[in-house]
């Protein structure tokens, strides 16, 4: 996914793991926030980063695969992988129980909720 960071205008890629949860995701939650878990690599070396708790409405899902997203980002944006046709590379994403995306949606790149 993208990821407005570090400050508006600026975006980065991110990989989504799951929805918040446990003690950090009922913090949240009991703020009003649902968020996601993700990791913000660095680049060129992806095993480091940041685990950042996000506000779901905050990510853009993409249709990349996880291995584009990885090439994108160890070779710091030289090989970016080409719009694909097919199915929704975030069709199978599920954050709090309910699907993402839908390969055959034609809304493929919308945010995972509209922002408010």
């Amino acid at each position: 996914g993208l990821l407005e960071y570090p400050r508006p205008g600026l975006w980065a890629i991110v990989f989504i793991a799951t929805d918040t949860r446990g003690e950090v995701g009922h913090r949240l939650e009991d703020r009003g926030v649902k968020s996601v878990s993700v990791f913000l690599p660095t680049t060129p070396n992806p095993t480091s980063g940041f685990l950042l708790f996000v506000p779901e409405t905050d990510i853009e899902i993409l249709d990349m695969s996880v291995e584009d997203g990885a090439k994108l980002v160890i070779s710091a944006g030289l090989v970016a992988p080409s719009k694909k046709a097919g199915k929704d590379a975030a069709s199978g994403l599920v954050i709090d129980g309910k699907p993402v995306s839908n390969p055959a949606s034609p809304e493929k790149g919308k945010k995972v909720k509209e922002r408010g």
